[in-house]
């Protein structure tokens, strides 16, 4: 009696090429990410996710990358099934430099009694989560300051204080 040695080793191989196929596929998170944040005007400079995230309902993966402006940003990365589909989120809320230079502007002049004030944030956006610390430059009646942003949680809400510049 002859047997076929390569029937057992293509069962096998299939059973192999059904459990990689029963991971994330971390190439298709990191375009999707980097095209999301791309699209939102927040192009990153760096990503990276794990190599190895199973697909496993009920995971959760950490995908950690740096924006073009140099702001570290963590993302959530969920399998949805255990096929390998996967979605994600950004920790944090993406707000805008210049909708954030008017805010602070706006109620800077209110405390200033109409003296000249001028808020110049060096990053266009900004990427809030709780504990953040962000400095945009200052000039209050021809004075040189810092205001010194604090992201209070994060869904975009800060703090600030306005501070001599040193």
């Amino acid at each position: 009696m002859h047997k076929n040695p390569g029937v057992p080793a293509m069962l096998a191989l299939a059973g192999l090429a059904a459990l990689a196929a029963c991971k994330v596929n971390t190439s298709e998170i990191e375009a999707s990410i980097k095209t999301t944040m791309k699209d939102s005007k927040v192009p990153l400079a760096q990503l990276s996710c794990p190599a190895d995230m199973p697909a496993k309902v009920g995971s959760t993966y950490e995908c950690t990358g740096a924006t073009e402006e140099g702001e570290k940003v963590l993302f959530k990365v969920d399998p949805s099934d255990s096929l390998g589909a996967a979605n994600w989120v950004l920790l944090g809320k993406i707000v805008e430099g210049a909708e954030v230079e008017r805010s602070v502007t706006a109620e800077l002049e209110k405390q200033v009694a109409g003296k000249p004030v001028t808020i110049k944030c060096a990053m266009t956006m900004f990427v809030f989560n709780t504990g953040d610390q962000f400095l945009c430059d200052a000039k209050v009646d021809g004075a040189d300051m810092v205001v010194a942003l604090d992201a209070t949680n994060d869904e975009g809400g800060y703090n600030w204080e306005l501070k001599a510049k040193t």
